[in-house]
């Protein structure tokens, strides 16, 4: 379900998957309401979704982010029905992932990334869940650029999320971000701060 133009949910620092990893939820877009409307805040903002529902092909969803000086960017977004991106659109500019973005596949995964249907970037990802924490450590290799590394850790309860990302040897905070209405909502800041803590482990040197 991703939010990010770098893959939100995207193996470089652990050697195997967890004894746990069977034990990780699985999740199903057709049980979300047609029409049902989220939002939810961000270390950036506030923002909106809305399930468009399935059009023969993908789970469409529909984000809405306010920006600080009060205008609206909304794009649209394509899902399996276990929730993995398959594709974002912001005005004309479509990015795709093949197969799709390794969202809550356990261990090891890969995908392409593709602009319009030209292939910009490798997704290496690995993932494991843990004490009912998703953690996801993803290698994005640009054409012509230096591998990027992000570490995104969160909770899932179906449709709502409360999510940290981390961008390696950052020094930035992480972006965050929690639903705060609709259906599930209302994760606390303290689940905020579980998920924080996660990555920070996953880090290396952190």
């Amino acid at each position: 379900m991703t939010i990010f133009r770098l893959p939100a949910l995207l193996a470089l620092f652990f050697t195997a998957a967890p004894a746990f990893a069977q034990l990780a939820p699985q999740y199903d877009r057709s049980q979300l309401a047609i029409g049902a409307v989220y939002s939810w805040e961000a270390s950036d903002g506030l923002s909106k979704g809305e399930n468009l529902g399935f059009d023969g092909q993908d789970y469409r969803f529909s984000i809405t982010r306010l920006t600080s000086d009060g205008a609206e960017i909304e794009s649209i977004y394509g899902t399996t029905q276990e929730g993995r991106l398959r594709w974002d659109s912001l005005d004309k500019d479509t990015i795709s992932y093949l197969p799709h973005d390794c969202s809550f596949v356990v261990g090891d995964c890969f995908a392409t990334m593709e602009n319009n249907g030209e292939q910009i970037a490798i997704l290496t990802n690995f993932a494991y869940f843990e004490a009912g924490i998703w953690v996801h450590i993803s290698e994005t290799t640009f054409t012509n650029q230096e591998p990027i590394t992000t570490y995104v850790c969160g909770i899932y309860d179906q449709d709502s999320i409360t999510q940290a990302l981390y961008v390696r040897d950052s020094e930035l905070p992480p972006f965050w971000l929690r639903i705060t209405s609709g259906p599930n909502a209302g994760q606390s800041r303290e689940m905020l701060a579980r998920v924080t803590e996660a990555c920070q482990k996953a880090r290396p040197n952190a």
